[in-house]
């Protein structure tokens, strides 16, 4: 039988963050990307941990145990997986972004004072109209 245990497996994954810091279910299934529905979370995910020993509920979040420990160092670290960017909307997951402002380069805001042309008029952002 092979062994649900593998090596950069979802269960692997979620052993793996337990390890660092007691989750709760929800935090779990974002962070292994788990997609399908939280009954399977709990019967492929949880259940498995809980039933070999490796993890226990701790004030509402799944922690890891000694046995979990071990087994954790035995199957290896877990390859860290960066998620994809979203190329179409250029969105970048929460977890990346840098939540300081962004430097405004020198200038960059020169273009509010100069006015648009329509036709033969130039419109200022102050709503003044100038007619050429």
């Amino acid at each position: 039988m092979i062994s649900k245990y593998t090596r950069g497996s979802k269960i692997h994954r979620a052993l793996a963050h337990i390890g660092i810091l007691p989750r709760d279910s929800m935090e779990l299934v974002k962070m292994i990307n788990f997609a399908e529905s939280s009954s399977r979370f709990q019967k492929q995910i949880i259940e498995p941990l809980k039933n070999d020993g490796f993890a226990k509920w701790e004030s509402g979040k799944l922690a890891i145990t000694e046995k979990g420990k071990e087994k954790l160092l035995e199957m290896g670290q877990v390859k860290t997986r960066l998620p994809s960017v979203d190329n179409k909307t250029n969105h970048i997951p929460l977890n990346l972004r840098d939540y300081s402002s962004p430097v405004t380069r020198a200038g960059a805001d020169d273009h509010e004072k100069y006015p648009s042309r329509v036709g033969d008029s130039l419109r200022y952002r102050d709503g003044r109209v100038v007619h050429l």
